[in-house]
């Protein structure tokens, strides 16, 4: 609610404005409404005082908005700050947690690879060796039984 007298809000059921002291009338209405009904009852003097009234604390309420906008946009730096930061540390994250391992992996497997291939150099004339021989061994001592039961 507004006071007629000084114009400030207040809170509704109080008899005294706490910013003038003024005695408020318990039907008080809205400042737009009250400019209404004023329109027909009032002098000329009168309805301009409370325009005047009016248009103060529209100027008020505009100063407050303006205030309350600052602030917000203030926070909403400081929020999307923040939120940038959230994002560099999970990248950070991502990257120790993931593709580190991720190409130790890779370093591992490809040792591996290497380490197979020339194990299988020198392994695999080795194991082929050894079968040719056991595979000729096994001819010859097919053949001495095929020998023998003919």
């Amino acid at each position: 609610m507004l006071c007629s007298v000084c114009g400030k809000e207040f809170e509704e059921g109080v008899q005294f404005c706490p910013h003038c002291g003024a005695e408020v009338a318990q039907d008080t209405l809205s400042p737009i409404a009250s400019l209404q009904k004023n329109l027909v009852s009032k002098n000329p003097t009168e309805l301009l005082r409370d325009q005047v009234l009016l248009l103060n604390q529209i100027s008020v309420n505009l100063t407050e908005l303006q205030k309350l906008q600052q602030q917000t946009s203030k926070r909403l730096s400081k929020l999307h700050k923040a939120q940038e930061d959230i994002f560099e540390e999970q990248i950070e994250v991502a990257v120790t947690h993931f593709y580190m391992p991720f190409w130790e992996l890779v370093g591992f497997l490809l040792k591996f690879y290497f380490a197979s291939l020339l194990a299988g150099l020198i392994l695999l004339p080795l194991i082929f060796g050894t079968l040719f021989v056991i595979s000729k061994a096994a001819d010859g001592i097919i053949s001495a039984i095929m020998a023998q039961m003919f």
